[in-house]
């Protein structure tokens, strides 16, 4: 199963790297490449956090990639080659975290975006230069190249990414899925609303148009969403009439902390209901979470931070294919309990009021670190939207040559109570809300709606 894993990703590469590569950067010499895949591969032997949940034997994935890894003829090659490596070990905090060159010194995007709702895809973004008209917005993209747009995807691009598919499946989106080679030819076919096919043909390369008509934005039809971006990691609104609280996180930012303080005090001062929206949380630091624990648990104390990490021992390995007390050594499967840590709570500073919390498929690391502490608590706060992405857990940041770097989990969290592994199943919400297509052509936010109303059911 494993193997067929691997032989389908070196297939996507040897497709890939069909494109003219006289203009890719070439940084990386031989012994550098040869070097970065061996020290990628000790790191992730002896410190990745899950080991134990792999069937495979890691020497086995090395030994299989270093031949490819000696044949690639570039740094894009080589670093998407790396990148399909690390996604053998299925874990969101085992991948290439930069490349060593700039993406967008050699890609660019069409002008027009995709967004994934229920493994299909959909056009979010269409702007004049595509030529297509307003009816393309909704629109399902049904061909990439007149293959079907998910065994396209699944074909180039899920080879590239760890975890479960339906992270693959969004995660393709944002910088794989209508894009490629600045000014390649992005060809595809559509199904608009009304059952029509159209065909389509356009430039990748919207930055060299922006910059052609002196930075004139073209014209869009709108949706757009882009993951609904903010310029603050933490803004509040209060939604009138009913003076409920709504705070939206995008990052968790130790230096936020006493602008989160200062919020909540507002808040109590304020509001009678208080909506904490991690839908777009794109993790951060495990301390901020921890700050909002203590605003919305009404306990003395909480139990946090209970884990497992492998451990390295050389007189254990030595013993261990003879004693049995030492054979996790010796099969490199040993961890160390990290028991759990008791937080103290200053109960004058609990909000007491309803508060629900909203979660998404792009809701991770360090606000799933958040919930995996809140989940198993009595009397929490209720948790609606979408699954999250399943991946948390301390990342080993391990440097290459030429400003490029990789990271590796080194910590698998538990739920603090049960001890019961957090996995790629992410965190499962009390009720599950997923926007539809017609939500965001109406720009109608089901979860948020659903959120005022177990705060205020009247």
């Amino acid at each position: 199963m494993k193997k067929w894993l691997i032989i389908l990703s070196f297939t996507a590469f040897a497709i890939e790297t069909g494109s003219a590569t006289k203009r890719l950067p070439k940084q990386f010499t031989q012994e550098e490449k040869i070097e970065t895949l061996s020290k990628v591969w000790s790191e992730i032997k002896y410190n990745f956090a899950y080991a134990d949940a792999i069937d495979f034997d890691a020497d086995s994935v090395y030994r299989y990639y270093l031949p490819m890894v000696m044949r690639t003829r570039n740094d894009v090659d080589f670093m998407d080659l790396l990148r399909r490596f690390m996604a053998a070990f299925d874990d969101g905090h085992t991948n290439v975290g930069y490349p060593s060159y700039n993406w967008s010194r050699i890609n660019d995007y069409a002008p027009i975006r995709a967004k994934e709702i229920d493994g299909r895809y959909y056009l979010s973004y269409v702007s004049e230069w595509s030529k297509l008209d307003s009816l393309a917005i909704g629109a399902e993209l049904v061909e990439v190249d007149g293959i079907p747009v998910q065994e396209y995807v699944r074909k180039h691009y899920f080879p590239l990414f760890p975890g479960p598919e339906r992270t693959k499946a969004f995660r393709v989106t944002d910088n794989y899925l209508c894009t490629g080679r600045i000014g390649s030819l992005f060809r595809g076919t559509i199904r608009q609303r009304n059952g029509q096919s159209v065909h389509f043909k356009m430039r990748t390369d919207e930055r060299r148009l922006y910059r052609k008509k002196t930075k004139k934005e073209p014209r869009e039809w709108t949706w757009t969403d882009f993951y609904k971006s903010r310029k603050e990691n933490v803004t509040v609104e209060f939604l009138s009439p009913d003076s409920i609280a709504w705070m939206d996180i995008r990052l968790f930012d130790e230096d936020d902390i006493p602008t989160i303080r200062r919020h909540f005090e507002q808040i109590r001062n304020r509001a009678r209901g208080l909506i904490l929206d991690l839908r777009y949380c794109n993790g951060g630091s495990s301390i901020v979470g921890d700050s909002l624990l203590h605003h919305i648990i009404d306990a003395d104390y909480l139990l946090i931070g209970k884990a497992m990490t492998r451990i390295n021992n050389g007189y254990g390995r030595a013993q261990g294919n003879w004693q049995p007390q030492y054979e996790a050594f010796y099969r490199d499967r040993a961890y160390e309990m990290l028991p759990a840590d008791t937080l103290r709570i200053d109960r004058s500073q609990i909000l007491r009021m309803p508060i629900v919390i909203l979660t998404g498929k792009r809701t991770v690391s360090a606000a799933e670190t958040f919930l995996i502490q809140l989940m198993e608590l009595p009397d929490r706060p209720r948790v609606i939207g979408q699954q999250t992405a399943g991946t948390t857990g301390s990342p080993l940041i391990v440097d290459l040559p030429h400003n490029a770097w990789v990271r590796i989990c080194t910590l698998q969290h538990l739920y603090p109570i049960s001890g019961k592994p957090f996995g790629k199943e992410g965190i499962l919400p009390d009720e599950i809300i997923a926007p539809t297509l017609e939500d965001y052509l109406t720009g109608r936010d089901a979860v948020l709606e659903r959120a005022l109303k177990i705060i205020d059911p009247q």
